[in-house]
């Protein structure tokens, strides 16, 4: 049985982020991650105190949500932020998903936790969201920074102004997928033993190819038909020459 499409992202995610080489100038971001993280953490120190307060006397106990996410290389860490929904919110939204999720979602912010999502809500920029706001026209910046990352999530919020940030599972998948189109026609480049047998049996009739994924419309075997497409007008090319 094939694996549902959001697990075949999530560990090709994983993979390309296994894969990704260390080099120096991670430890030295990381070094100032550390250093910018305790300097605003002591500059700030007042507002979050605050915010807790507002959060302990409007909705209770506990101040903090704790959700797991996927860092570098595939391990998982713990993430805390001030909680914006009602206490165990997670347990009554567990069984739904798509549009019926987000609209209970909506039922389940605190009266703080709405001020909190709408005002602060600013759509985080990787490499594979990067690109893709760059194609759509969002920012022209060609620095993926903090500017371009406020500039994606004010035209965004044109579109949405009470979650800007809705849009970037669908952006970074569609990052994602381009890229690892990329890399499968690299491989395929690098290996024409694999599919020149394919492009001789497409040249003499119709081939079938056959995929897993769940999607119909982004899978290997799409990729893989345009490419010996283009193999097969090349080759046609050619021998209109000779």
């Amino acid at each position: 049985m094939a694996a549902p499409l959001e697990d075949t992202l999530v560990c090709g995610y994983r993979q390309l982020a296994a894969e990704t080489p260390r080099r120096r100038i991670d430890v030295e971001l990381r070094a100032l991650d550390l250093l910018f993280a305790v300097l605003f953490g002591v500059f700030l120190a007042p507002v979050t105190a605050l915010i807790a307060l507002l959060v302990l006397t409007t909705s209770g106990r506990p101040v903090l949500y704790r959700g797991e996410r996927v860092a570098r290389g595939g391990s998982v860490f713990t993430m805390l932020k001030f909680r914006t929904l009602r206490a165990d919110a997670e347990s009554r939204l567990g069984p739904f998903l798509g549009e019926e999720l987000v609209r209970r979602t909506e039922g389940e912010y605190t009266r703080i936790g709405r001020w909190l999502k709408a005002s602060q809500l600013v759509l985080p920029l990787d490499t594979h969201t990067g690109r893709i706001s760059q194609y759509l026209g969002l920012t022209r910046r060609r620095t993926l920074g903090w500017v371009a990352a406020l500039e994606v999530t004010a035209a965004l919020r044109q579109c949405d102004p009470g979650d800007p940030t809705r849009y970037d599972f669908s952006m970074a998948r569609l990052g994602i997928l381009d890229l690892c189109q990329r890399r499968y026609r690299a491989e395929l480049d690098g290996k024409p033993e694999a599919w020149r047998p394919l492009l001789q049996a497409a040249g003499n009739g119709d081939i079938t190819l056959l995929f897993s994924a769940h999607d119909v419309e982004h899978n290997n075997a799409i990729v893989l038909k345009v490419y010996l497409d283009e193999r097969l007008s090349q080759a046609e090319s050619e021998n209109c020459l000779t």
